[in-house]
């Protein structure tokens, strides 16, 4: 009887032992594609803030501003490097069929942006960019990062609302630095450009009611939408194109900040 009672006792032992052994090594494999997920993440952020950048640059460059030449062709040497260390990195992200058709819009509209007009040109980069967006979200929730929080908020806050909060701030930026550049502000540009700051305002006060920003970060963006109401359309002074691509991009870089901050503590949690 005795002998029967250890053997159970030691069936018990072994099998809780083999659960938590394989308990933990689910728990390491999820740490590991989590920290990879981050890494990727990190990767694709740049590559997008890239993308919006040639959106804008382009536009400018098709509305007469040909001092942006130089920018366009070192930006687009940076995306095609930006590209290829994420295909490297990520063997998800390699076989991944959107992430391969990203690829091939990209490879089309580099090569054949300056033939398009500039409404043509501004909606294939939309439609780029928001395929982009998708894969993030893909990739983020196959990597398990829906589960980790930041500051008692899930980290997708971060690349949702973030994001498009920033995307609004691109769109505007593109659309800005093309009115610039032509040195004319139609009816029709009036209205789009309204409208893309009161998206902006809406997209911010979303993101940072759950993850406030820090005060310079804030103001960029209302020297931005000033700068919009009293130069751009308002032709109070004459708008530069380089100089007002770079008032925009200083104001998505403070929201780029918050998203970096976010997944720094991110991986400091995993």
């Amino acid at each position: 009887m005795n002998m029967i009672w250890i053997g159970l006792m030691l069936f018990v032992c072994t099998t809780t032992a083999a659960v938590v052994v394989l308990a933990m090594r689910r728990k390491k494999a999820r740490i590991r594609q989590q920290m990879q997920g981050l890494h990727l993440l990190r990767n694709l952020r740049f590559l997008l803030s890239e993308l919006q950048q040639h959106r804008g640059l382009s536009s400018g460059w098709l509305n007469g501003a040909t001092e942006l030449d130089s920018k366009i062709r070192k930006l687009q040497g940076d995306i095609t490097r930006q590209k290829s260390d994420a295909s490297r990195s990520s063997l998800w992200l390699a076989g991944n069929a959107r992430w391969l058709s990203i690829i091939d819009h990209w490879q089309r509209l580099e090569a054949g942006f300056n033939d398009l007009e500039l409404d043509q040109n501004i909606k294939q980069h939309n439609a780029l960019i928001q395929s982009l967006l998708y894969l993030i979200d893909d990739m983020a929730q196959s990597h398990d990062l829906l589960l980790i929080n930041v500051k008692g908020k899930p980290l997708n806050f971060a690349w949702r609302e973030l994001l498009i909060a920033a995307e609004c701030v691109g769109q505007l930026r593109a659309m800005g630095t093309a009115v610039a550049a032509s040195g004319e502000c139609s009816v029709v540009s009036r209205i789009r450009l309204n409208y893309l700051c009161q998206k902006i305002d809406s997209a911010t006060t979303t993101a940072w009611q759950t993850m406030p920003p820090q005060h310079e970060h804030k103001q960029k963006l209302i020297d931005l939408n000033h700068y919009v109401a009293h130069t751009i359309i308002q032709r109070e002074q004459a708008a530069n194109a380089e100089n007002y691509f770079a008032l925009a991009t200083e104001a998505i870089e403070g929201i780029y900040n918050q998203f970096d901050q976010a997944i720094d503590s991110a991986r400091r949690l995993s």
